[in-house]
């Protein structure tokens, strides 16, 4: 029984491990994709077009 507890622990602490290294990596990807839309904003030319004009 107590064997089966330490498992259990084991488990709920690798859950827990998993779910912050998914949060972590969500945050990365949010991150990136706010670089590149910023990136395309500064590439494309009816924007430059746009800023010259404004």
């Amino acid at each position: 029984m107590h064997e089966l507890l330490h498992k259990e622990c084991e488990i709920i602490k690798l859950q827990e491990l998993l779910e912050r290294d998914f949060n972590e990596n969500v945050n990365e990807d949010n991150h990136y994709e706010e670089e590149l839309k910023e990136e395309e904003k500064l590439n494309n030319p009816n924007n430059l077009n746009k800023n010259i004009t404004d």
